[in-house]
C-alpha cells in the first residue's frame, strides 16, 4: 500500500483513546502499523485473530506458572490489539466483522487469563479475580442497554459524548463533571478517566511482573485492586448514562 508515515500518524489513532494507549502504546504501535500497510498484506482481521491466539498463550502460559512468558504473550496481545484497529482505519475497510471478532475475543481471552493466574495463585486471588470480573460484567450490561436504548429511542449518536446526548442527560451532575473532563482533555485526545485498559495492564502484565520479579503474590493483591479501583468510575458512569436514557425514554 503506498502511503507516508505522516499519513499512518494521521489516520491510523482514534480520535480519543485511553491515555494508556495513546501515551505508551500508540509510539510503537504506530511505527508497526506503518510497515505492516505499506509493505506487507496483511490484513486487520488476521491482526485481531494473531491478538487473541497471544492471548491464548498467555492464559496457557500463566496457568503452568510461566509468568515471564505470560506477560510476554500479554504484552504481544496488547500491542496486536492497539494495531488492528489502526490498520483497519488506514486501509478504510468495513469493521463490522473485525470489531465483533475483537470484541468476542476480549471477553473470552480475558476470562481464561484470569482463569489462568487464579490456578497459579490463591483463594485471595480468586476472589478479587471474581469482584473484578463483577464489575466487568456491570460495565458490559450497562453499556449494551444503553445502546439498545439509544436505538429504540431513535437517537443518531453513536457516542455518549455529543451534543445530541447531552440535551438528554439534563441537569445529571455527574454526566456533566464527565462532560466538563471530556473538554479539557479533548486536544490531547484521552477518555478522562480510567477504563478497562489501563486495569487490563495492570492486572495482566503489571502485576504478574512484580510478582515474577519478588516471587510473592501480595503484589497481585495490590495490582488486582488497582485494578478494581480505577474499574469503578467507569462502572458509575456507565449505570447512570444507562439510567439516565431509560428515564428519557420512559418521558418520551
Amino acid at each position: 500500500m503506498n502511503i507516508t508515515y505522516a499519513e499512518v500518524k494521521k489516520r491510523a489513532p482514534k480520535s480519543r483513546d485511553t491515555w494508556f494507549r495513546k501515551l505508551i502504546g500508540d509510539p510503537v504501535a504506530i511505527p508497526l502499523t506503518y510497515l505492516l500497510a505499506r509493505y506487507t498484506e496483511v490484513t486487520p482481521v488476521a491482526l485481531t485473530k494473531a491478538t487473541i491466539i497471544w492471548g491464548l498463550g498467555a492464559a496457557i502460559a500463566f496457568a503452568i506458572g510461566a509468568l515471564p512468558l505470560g506477560i510476554f504473550f500479554h504484552y504481544l496481545r496488547f500491542l496486536f490489539d492497539a494495531m488492528d484497529g489502526k490498520l483497519s482505519r488506514i486501509k478504510q475497510e468495513d469493521d463490522t466483522y473485525r470489531g465483533a471478532l475483537d470484541f468476542l475475543g476480549d471477553g473470552i481471552v480475558d476470562t481464561l487469563v484470569v482463569i489462568g493466574l487464579a490456578i497459579h495463585g490463591d483463594k485471595t486471588l480468586l476472589t478479587l479475580f471474581l469482584i473484578w470480573m463483577s464489575i466487568s460484567f456491570l460495565i458490559h450490561r450497562s453499556t449494551s442497554l444503553s445502546y439498545r436504548l439509544m436505538q429504540q429511542s431513535n437517537i443518531k449518536s453513536k457516542e455518549f459524548v455529543s451534543p445530541e446526548m447531552e440535551k438528554i442527560y439534563g441537569n445529571s451532575r455527574i454526566i456533566a463533571l464527565y462532560y466538563k473532563l471530556t473538554r479539557k482533555t479533548e486536544k490531547w485526545g484521552i477518555n478522562p478517566i480510567p477504563s478497562a485498559a489501563e486495569s487490563s495492564v495492570l492486572i495482566f502484565i503489571v502485576g504478574p511482573l512484580v510478582w515474577s520479579l519478588t516471587n510473592s503474590i501480595q503484589w497481585m493483591y495490590l495490582f488486582v485492586s488497582i485494578g478494581i479501583i480505577l474499574s469503578l468510575p467507569v462502572t458509575i458512569g456507565a449505570g447512570v448514562i444507562a439510567y439516565t436514557l431509560a428515564k428519557s425514554g420512559d418521558k418520551n
